[in-house]
Protein backbone atom coordinates (compact mmCIF):
# COMPACT_ATOMS: atom_id res chain seq x y z
CA UNK A 1 0.00 0.00 0.00
CA UNK A 2 1.38 3.44 -1.02
CA UNK A 3 0.14 6.54 -0.37
CA UNK A 4 0.50 9.66 -2.88
CA UNK A 5 1.33 12.64 -0.60
CA UNK A 6 1.65 15.94 -2.66
CA UNK A 7 1.71 19.77 -1.98
CA UNK A 8 -0.54 22.58 -2.37
CA UNK A 9 1.09 25.10 -4.16
CA UNK A 10 -0.53 27.85 -1.82
CA UNK A 11 1.25 26.64 1.05
CA UNK A 12 4.09 28.10 -0.58
CA UNK A 13 3.17 30.83 -2.71
CA UNK A 14 5.28 33.35 -1.55
CA UNK A 15 8.61 31.66 -1.78
CA UNK A 16 7.48 30.07 -5.43
CA UNK A 17 7.03 33.52 -6.50
CA UNK A 18 10.73 34.42 -5.75
CA UNK A 19 12.43 31.53 -6.87
CA UNK A 20 10.50 28.63 -8.35
CA UNK A 21 13.40 26.49 -9.33
CA UNK A 22 14.58 26.45 -6.03
CA UNK A 23 11.43 25.89 -4.00
CA UNK A 24 10.52 22.88 -6.37
CA UNK A 25 13.84 21.31 -6.14
CA UNK A 26 13.40 21.22 -2.10
CA UNK A 27 9.89 20.01 -2.32
CA UNK A 28 10.98 17.48 -4.01
CA UNK A 29 13.95 16.87 -2.01
CA UNK A 30 11.54 16.86 1.11
CA UNK A 31 9.71 13.89 -0.24
CA UNK A 32 6.48 15.15 -1.70
CA UNK A 33 5.70 13.17 -5.10
CA UNK A 34 3.29 15.72 -6.30
CA UNK A 35 2.11 19.65 -6.78
CA UNK A 36 -1.17 20.88 -7.51
CA UNK A 37 -0.13 24.19 -9.29
CA UNK A 38 -2.51 27.48 -8.46
CA UNK A 39 -0.11 29.71 -11.58
CA UNK A 40 2.17 29.60 -13.27
CA UNK A 41 5.07 32.08 -12.14
CA UNK A 42 5.85 33.66 -15.51
CA UNK A 43 6.69 30.97 -16.92
CA UNK A 44 4.56 29.02 -19.92
CA UNK A 45 2.86 26.12 -19.10
CA UNK A 46 4.56 23.69 -21.46
CA UNK A 47 8.54 24.97 -20.05
CA UNK A 48 6.94 24.19 -16.36
CA UNK A 49 5.76 20.82 -17.23
CA UNK A 50 9.45 20.20 -18.76
CA UNK A 51 10.78 21.74 -15.33
CA UNK A 52 8.88 19.03 -13.45
CA UNK A 53 9.33 16.01 -15.54
CA UNK A 54 13.27 16.76 -15.13
CA UNK A 55 12.48 17.30 -10.79
CA UNK A 56 10.39 14.12 -11.22
CA UNK A 57 7.60 15.97 -9.64
CA UNK A 58 3.89 15.30 -11.14
CA UNK A 59 1.32 17.90 -11.65
CA UNK A 60 -1.99 15.86 -11.51
CA UNK A 61 -4.46 18.69 -11.18
CA UNK A 62 -4.45 22.84 -11.47
CA UNK A 63 -6.89 24.88 -9.63
CA UNK A 64 -8.05 27.65 -11.93
CA UNK A 65 -10.85 29.85 -10.45
CA UNK A 66 -13.46 31.26 -12.62
CA UNK A 67 -14.45 35.20 -13.62
CA UNK A 68 -18.37 34.56 -11.93
CA UNK A 69 -18.93 37.68 -11.59
CA UNK A 70 -19.05 37.80 -15.41
CA UNK A 71 -20.90 36.01 -17.23
CA UNK A 72 -20.16 36.99 -20.21
CA UNK A 73 -16.39 36.12 -20.11
CA UNK A 74 -16.74 32.65 -17.41
CA UNK A 75 -16.76 29.91 -20.11
CA UNK A 76 -14.45 32.15 -23.01
CA UNK A 77 -11.65 32.56 -20.00
CA UNK A 78 -12.29 28.88 -18.95
CA UNK A 79 -11.45 27.47 -22.25
CA UNK A 80 -8.36 29.08 -22.99
CA UNK A 81 -7.54 28.14 -18.62
CA UNK A 82 -8.49 24.76 -19.96
CA UNK A 83 -5.88 24.42 -23.04
CA UNK A 84 -3.30 26.07 -20.67
CA UNK A 85 -3.89 23.34 -17.88
CA UNK A 86 -3.48 20.85 -20.45
CA UNK A 87 0.12 22.28 -21.57
CA UNK A 88 0.88 21.47 -18.12
CA UNK A 89 0.57 17.29 -18.51
CA UNK A 90 -1.92 17.50 -15.95
CA UNK A 91 -5.57 15.66 -16.21
CA UNK A 92 -7.36 17.65 -13.87
CA UNK A 93 -8.82 21.17 -14.08
CA UNK A 94 -10.19 22.50 -10.34
CA UNK A 95 -12.39 24.61 -9.93
CA UNK A 96 -11.67 26.81 -6.59
CA UNK A 97 -14.70 27.27 -5.44
CA UNK A 98 -18.11 28.68 -6.65
CA UNK A 99 -19.59 31.69 -4.57
CA UNK A 100 -22.94 30.03 -2.87
CA UNK A 101 -24.65 32.84 -0.61
CA UNK A 102 -25.42 31.49 2.96
CA UNK A 103 -29.56 31.75 1.65
CA UNK A 104 -29.15 30.89 -1.59
CA UNK A 105 -32.28 30.56 -4.09
CA UNK A 106 -33.06 27.71 -6.33
CA UNK A 107 -32.58 29.58 -9.68
CA UNK A 108 -28.72 30.39 -8.32
CA UNK A 109 -28.51 25.94 -7.47
CA UNK A 110 -29.64 25.82 -11.32
CA UNK A 111 -27.23 28.49 -12.90
CA UNK A 112 -24.21 26.92 -10.89
CA UNK A 113 -25.61 23.40 -12.40
CA UNK A 114 -25.96 24.33 -16.26
CA UNK A 115 -22.78 25.94 -15.65
CA UNK A 116 -20.50 23.19 -14.43
CA UNK A 117 -22.54 21.06 -17.19
CA UNK A 118 -21.09 23.62 -19.72
CA UNK A 119 -17.28 23.43 -17.79
CA UNK A 120 -17.84 19.82 -17.94
CA UNK A 121 -18.02 20.07 -21.99
CA UNK A 122 -14.96 22.61 -22.25
CA UNK A 123 -12.73 20.84 -20.24
CA UNK A 124 -13.30 17.36 -22.53
CA UNK A 125 -12.62 19.33 -25.20
CA UNK A 126 -9.07 19.52 -23.64
CA UNK A 127 -8.93 16.34 -22.70
CA UNK A 128 -9.32 16.73 -18.81
CA UNK A 129 -11.77 16.23 -16.42
CA UNK A 130 -13.36 18.80 -14.37
CA UNK A 131 -12.97 18.62 -10.49
CA UNK A 132 -14.86 21.00 -7.61
CA UNK A 133 -13.26 21.83 -4.85
CA UNK A 134 -15.76 22.36 -1.65
CA UNK A 135 -15.41 25.59 0.63
CA UNK A 136 -18.28 25.06 3.50
CA UNK A 137 -21.53 26.75 1.94
CA UNK A 138 -21.76 23.38 -0.41
CA UNK A 139 -22.51 21.38 3.06
CA UNK A 140 -25.72 23.51 3.98
CA UNK A 141 -28.37 21.29 4.32
CA UNK A 142 -31.73 22.19 2.22
CA UNK A 143 -33.65 19.15 2.85
CA UNK A 144 -33.04 16.27 5.15
CA UNK A 145 -30.26 14.19 4.49
CA UNK A 146 -29.44 16.38 1.26
CA UNK A 147 -26.37 19.00 1.06
CA UNK A 148 -26.66 21.85 -1.76
CA UNK A 149 -23.77 19.87 -3.37
CA UNK A 150 -25.71 16.85 -3.79
CA UNK A 151 -27.72 19.36 -5.89
CA UNK A 152 -25.08 20.66 -7.66
CA UNK A 153 -23.71 17.35 -8.72
CA UNK A 154 -26.70 15.29 -9.57
CA UNK A 155 -27.00 15.60 -12.76
CA UNK A 156 -23.71 15.01 -13.58
CA UNK A 157 -21.69 11.29 -13.59
CA UNK A 158 -18.37 10.58 -11.83
CA UNK A 159 -17.38 10.41 -15.06
CA UNK A 160 -17.82 14.23 -15.79
CA UNK A 161 -17.41 15.71 -12.32
CA UNK A 162 -15.26 14.71 -9.17
CA UNK A 163 -14.89 16.62 -6.21
CA UNK A 164 -11.69 17.77 -3.96
CA UNK A 165 -12.65 17.17 -0.64
CA UNK A 166 -10.92 19.82 1.84
CA UNK A 167 -11.03 18.68 5.42
CA UNK A 168 -10.68 22.10 6.87
CA UNK A 169 -13.72 23.43 5.28
CA UNK A 170 -15.83 20.47 6.08
CA UNK A 171 -14.63 20.82 10.00
CA UNK A 172 -15.33 24.59 9.50
CA UNK A 173 -19.37 23.62 7.94
CA UNK A 174 -19.65 21.88 11.56
CA UNK A 175 -19.65 18.22 9.60
CA UNK A 176 -17.81 15.07 9.89
CA UNK A 177 -15.15 14.98 7.62
CA UNK A 178 -15.55 11.05 8.17
CA UNK A 179 -18.75 11.50 7.21
CA UNK A 180 -18.45 13.29 4.32
CA UNK A 181 -15.66 12.07 2.76
CA UNK A 182 -17.48 8.33 2.45
CA UNK A 183 -20.32 9.69 1.65
CA UNK A 184 -18.16 10.77 -1.46
CA UNK A 185 -15.46 8.92 -1.55
CA UNK A 186 -16.18 7.19 -4.99
CA UNK A 187 -16.19 10.60 -6.55
CA UNK A 188 -13.14 11.83 -4.91
CA UNK A 189 -9.91 11.53 -6.24
CA UNK A 190 -8.13 14.53 -4.31
CA UNK A 191 -7.97 15.58 -0.81
CA UNK A 192 -6.66 18.92 0.80
CA UNK A 193 -5.00 17.58 4.20
CA UNK A 194 -4.94 21.01 6.06
CA UNK A 195 -6.11 21.95 9.55
CA UNK A 196 -6.24 25.37 12.04
CA UNK A 197 -5.95 26.66 15.25
CA UNK A 198 -8.83 27.38 17.42
CA UNK A 199 -8.84 30.76 15.48
CA UNK A 200 -9.53 29.80 12.31
CA UNK A 201 -5.92 29.87 11.42
CA UNK A 202 -3.58 27.58 9.06
CA UNK A 203 -1.50 26.02 11.13
CA UNK A 204 1.01 22.57 11.38
CA UNK A 205 -1.37 19.67 10.73
CA UNK A 206 -0.06 18.46 14.23
CA UNK A 207 -1.07 21.69 16.10
CA UNK A 208 -4.70 21.93 14.71
CA UNK A 209 -8.10 21.32 15.64
CA UNK A 210 -8.71 18.32 13.15
CA UNK A 211 -7.56 14.89 15.22
CA UNK A 212 -5.75 13.05 11.92
CA UNK A 213 -4.38 10.74 14.25
CA UNK A 214 -8.12 9.72 14.59
CA UNK A 215 -9.41 10.51 11.51
CA UNK A 216 -7.12 9.09 8.73
CA UNK A 217 -7.25 5.05 10.06
CA UNK A 218 -11.33 5.14 9.56
CA UNK A 219 -10.85 6.47 6.19
CA UNK A 220 -11.53 3.70 3.51
CA UNK A 221 -9.28 3.42 -0.11
CA UNK A 222 -6.27 6.55 1.26
CA UNK A 223 -3.75 4.86 -1.13
CA UNK A 224 -6.09 5.70 -4.42
CA UNK A 225 -6.36 9.17 -3.27
CA UNK A 226 -3.54 11.67 -4.20
CA UNK A 227 -3.63 13.49 -0.15
CA UNK A 228 -2.52 17.57 -1.14
CA UNK A 229 -0.95 18.97 2.12
CA UNK A 230 -1.96 22.48 2.28
CA UNK A 231 -0.90 25.62 4.96
CA UNK A 232 -1.73 29.15 4.30
CA UNK A 233 -0.41 31.00 7.07
CA UNK A 234 2.71 30.21 8.45
CA UNK A 235 4.54 30.99 11.97
CA UNK A 236 7.82 29.67 10.53
CA UNK A 237 9.38 29.41 7.03
CA UNK A 238 7.33 28.05 4.18
CA UNK A 239 9.15 25.19 3.12
CA UNK A 240 10.29 24.31 6.79
CA UNK A 241 6.41 23.87 7.75
CA UNK A 242 6.11 21.72 4.24
CA UNK A 243 8.68 19.31 5.50
CA UNK A 244 7.32 19.72 9.23
CA UNK A 245 3.96 18.18 7.30
CA UNK A 246 5.27 16.02 5.24
CA UNK A 247 7.16 14.54 8.16
CA UNK A 248 3.83 14.23 9.91
CA UNK A 249 1.66 12.74 7.57
CA UNK A 250 3.99 10.05 6.11
CA UNK A 251 4.45 8.78 9.91
CA UNK A 252 0.89 9.08 10.95
CA UNK A 253 0.32 7.05 7.36
CA UNK A 254 2.67 4.43 8.16
CA UNK A 255 1.03 3.78 11.38
CA UNK A 256 -2.48 3.66 10.11
CA UNK A 257 -1.02 0.78 7.70
CA UNK A 258 0.46 -0.34 10.34
CA UNK A 259 -2.82 -1.03 12.10
CA UNK A 260 -4.36 -1.98 9.13
CA UNK A 261 -2.48 -5.21 8.80
CA UNK A 262 -3.16 -6.52 12.48
CA UNK A 263 -7.06 -5.36 12.22
CA UNK A 264 -8.32 -9.02 11.56
CA UNK A 265 -5.93 -10.30 14.61
CA UNK A 266 -7.18 -7.44 17.01
CA UNK A 267 -11.12 -8.26 15.82
CA UNK A 268 -10.93 -11.63 16.18
CA UNK A 269 -10.16 -10.95 19.89
CA UNK A 270 -11.80 -8.32 20.85
CA UNK A 271 -14.37 -7.31 18.21
CA UNK A 272 -14.83 -4.61 15.68
CA UNK A 273 -13.50 -1.17 16.88
CA UNK A 274 -14.85 1.52 15.61
CA UNK A 275 -13.82 5.42 15.80
CA UNK A 276 -15.75 8.53 16.03
CA UNK A 277 -15.19 11.91 15.22
CA UNK A 278 -16.86 14.68 17.09
CA UNK A 279 -17.29 18.66 15.51
CA UNK A 280 -18.38 21.56 17.49
CA UNK A 281 -17.71 24.37 15.23
CA UNK A 282 -19.94 26.32 13.38
CA UNK A 283 -19.51 28.29 10.23
CA UNK A 284 -20.25 31.99 9.48
CA UNK A 285 -19.38 31.62 6.34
Amino acid sequence: MEYQLGLQMYSVKHVAEDDLVHTLKKIREIGYQSIELIGYYTYKPSMLRRMLKRLDLKVPSVHVPLRIYDEKMIEKDFGRSAKFVSETGASYIVVPWLPIREDIKEHEVIFFQQLLERLVKIAEEQKLQLVLHNFTREFVEISKEQYIMDQLIEKLSEDQLLLELDFSKIFLSGLDPKEIYHRYESRTPFLHIRTMTEGRKDCLLEDGVIDFKKLLPSLKNLDSKVMYIEQQFHKNKALEDAEKNFQYLSQLLETSKQQSSMQPSMQQSSGLYTQSFHTNTQSNR
